[in-house]
């Protein structure tokens, strides 16, 4: 357990010495070496952490997330939360964080998710992470009764991901005073998230789909196997 404590901290110290120079000199321009004497650690040893800046940016982006997660778990009453309630608590957790370096994280956030170069593999985790916590926001709602699984629910977590990216996004260019754009940006998309899903709209759509799949799928395979039967002793011909 403390070998695990003393590699937490190391990494942590790395992530941090890697914020502070890039934020100051730009990511271009701060070397692996650079980083590992600001953090106090061998340039061999930095290498057993993360094997290159890139994935230091995940490190930070991974701590940050890891850390907002568990002050929304941590948060008093949070089991009689509702989902939106629980999403805007994780937001406001999360960008209040990612303010404390704001010029690091719009260079760290475009080279890490925005640009063609972004190693998915690393981002992998990342999404995992949040979408499992938004799945299970959305069990919780499940079981108290606040909403009532709808088919075809199952991807609803997956576009949690891409509304993450949509509000940081937004939010690394709000210059509105104490961002306050962000915020009516979060509190109309949620509000509007939570309309679809009280509605029922995605139980309707699935029985829509189910009839016409019964009812008309097989007539539609029996028009084309009549129009190939017309066609064939035509070719004959």
């Amino acid at each position: 357990m403390k070998l695990q404590q003393k590699k937490a901290e190391i990494k942590k110290k790395i992530i941090d010495a890697a914020v502070e120079l890039m934020a100051d000199e730009g990511f271009k321009n701060v070397s692996m070496r650079k980083i590992a004497k600001q953090a106090g650690v061998g340039d061999a040893t930095i290498y057993n952490y993360f094997p290159s800046k890139e994935k230091i940016l995940y490190g930070y982006f991974e701590q940050i997330i890891t850390q907002s997660i568990a002050d929304v778990d941590e948060t008093q009453g949070i089991d009689e939360f509702e989902v939106h309630e629980k999403v805007q608590l994780l937001l406001e957790i999360h960008l209040g964080y990612l303010l404390n370096h704001r010029e690091f994280v719009a260079e760290a956030f475009e080279l890490a998710f925005l640009s063609p170069a972004a190693k998915y593999g690393a981002i992998s985790p990342l999404k995992q992470q949040l979408t499992e916590t938004f799945a299970s926001y959305l069990e919780a709602a499940y079981d108290a009764g606040q909403l009532q699984p709808q088919s075809g629910s199952s991807f609803i977590p997956s576009l949690f991901w891409d509304y993450y990216i949509g509000v940081v996004a937004y939010w690394l260019r709000d210059d509105s005073e104490e961002f306050t754009q962000t915020t009516q940006l979060i509190d109309l998309s949620l509000a509007l998230a939570m309309s679809v899903l009280e509605s029922g709209i995605l139980n309707k759509a699935g029985d829509m789909m189910g009839f016409l799949f019964r009812n008309h799928m097989f007539s539609g395979f029996d028009y084309v196997t009549k129009a190939l039967n017309t066609i064939r002793p035509l070719k004959r011909r």
